[in-house]
């Protein structure tokens, strides 16, 4: 009898990480992982701004060319305006109404 592909795969990447069906003893967290673990909670959380997270991701700056400004041409949150999307699993357009909720220097 022949194995699916998914199931052969499974069993390898299960072997390669170590994992056994027998029953093994589970050991209490270290004192370290606790450390650890407090550390990162009390650690403040940037928030999520793509242009200054870019240079940690890639080791660069991004390309000046892609940052938007002066292209809200006045906008204000709660502008409305019409467009047309793509709905590419229907393989169809349609127009719908879009309102700016935030405003940004990068987007």
């Amino acid at each position: 009898m022949k194995l699916p592909v998914v199931a052969v795969v499974v069993v390898a990447l299960l072997n390669l990480s170590g994992f056994s069906a027998r029953a093994s003893t589970v050991t209490a967290p270290s004192a370290q992982a606790y450390q650890t673990l407090e550390q990162v909670q009390v650690t403040p959380h940037p928030a999520r701004d793509l242009y200054q997270l870019y240079p940690r991701t890639h080791g660069r700056s991004p390309d000046p060319g892609l940052r938007a400004v002066g292209t809200t041409k006045g906008w204000a949150v709660g502008t409305t305006q019409q467009f047309w999307v793509a709905d590419q699993i229907e393989k169809s357009y349609h127009r719908t109404t879009g309102t700016l909720r935030y405003i940004s220097g990068y987007a």
